[in-house]
């Protein structure tokens, strides 16, 4: 699916988070994807695999790190994932993003990229590495 703001699915079950919004509004966009998200968390329970969810802050309008999260936040991330039986929870607070290395996670699949607009900052550091979105 390919939202002009929401959550994007790419092949290898990839997902990302396009637009920018607080926890509470995150939760319309993750939830108008569920569907797609628990057949993915199945696919890798078949495979002996978790569907990993990075979160833990909030992104620029390029996905670069912005803030973490406060308290109140991260119980509310916690809370949606509740929704989602089988998924490991993986808290980055953001803040040595630029160190990371997700070609690995990207490569591997079975992700969802939460913060905001991860979908830019992951389209430009890793170009043509995220496949056509579904």
């Amino acid at each position: 699916m390919c939202l002009k703001d929401g959550i994007i699915e790419y092949e290898n079950r990839v997902f990302t988070n396009r637009g920018q919004s607080d926890v509470d509004g995150f939760a319309p966009k993750i939830f108008a994807v569920k569907h797609d998200i628990i057949i993915a968390i199945g696919e890798a329970m078949k495979k002996a695999r978790k569907f990993r969810v990075i979160y833990g802050f909030h992104g620029n309008l390029d996905g670069t790190f912005y803030e973490t999260f406060t308290s109140e936040e991260m119980d509310k991330a916690k809370e949606i994932a509740t929704y989602f039986i089988g998924v490991e929870m993986i808290y980055m607070d953001g803040k040595a993003l630029h160190l990371e290395d997700f070609e690995e996670v990207i490569n591997d699949g079975f992700v969802l990229f939460t913060w905001c607009d991860s979908d830019n900052y992951l389209n430009g550091k890793y170009p043509n590495k995220l496949k056509k979105p579904k």
